[in-house]
């Protein structure tokens, strides 16, 4: 700090004020640079990903590296969805498409990238979540013909596990 001071008196006594100007110029525009890089990242980053983990996709930071580039932060430091154009995109209703929107555009036209919901009314799991009762086939009264269904049951499942030598 204190030699760019004294480089800088250095300047002022040779009359250098168009390099100097140019210093600091340069200095002010590459902060510039650096703070919008990281309010970018910021506003547009952060607003992708809580979008995406809001609508559920499977990993939001892979969606949000998929979409990126579509959005950007406009002139008065808003968050803005661009087009193909390059111009900002409008709603059906004329406003200014939100991120949200957008997300959940881009969700529902790639559901591989949203997680699977729940099963619904009268669905099924393909696997078996219920115990398997061993019977007792010796106790089992061949007369009754209930018994003789369980029977018959527990030989077809016997049959059906695989046999290890």
């Amino acid at each position: 700090m204190k030699s760019e001071n004294e480089k800088l008196q250095k300047q002022k006594e040779k009359g250098e004020f168009e390099k100097i100007l140019q210093d600091q110029s340069a200095k002010a525009n590459e902060k510039i640079n650096t703070l919008t890089g990281e309010l970018t990242r910021i506003k547009v980053d952060q607003a992708l990903l809580n979008s995406a983990s809001t609508n559920k996709a499977i990993n939001p930071e892979q969606v949000v590296q998929l979409i990126k580039n579509k959005v950007r932060l406009n002139q008065t430091g808003d968050v803005e969805v661009i087009g193909d154009n390059g111009t900002p995109r409008y709603t059906e209703s004329g406003e200014l498409m939100s991120v949200d929107a957008y997300v959940n555009e881009f969700l529902q036209s790639n559901p591989h990238h949203v997680q699977a919901g729940p099963s619904g009314t009268g669905s099924t799991s393909n696997t078996n979540t219920k115990s398997v009762q061993e019977i007792d086939i010796s106790n089992l009264d061949l007369n009754d013909p209930k018994q003789r269904r369980m029977y018959k049951d527990a030989m077809a499942q016997k049959s059906q596990r695989p046999k290890f030598f």
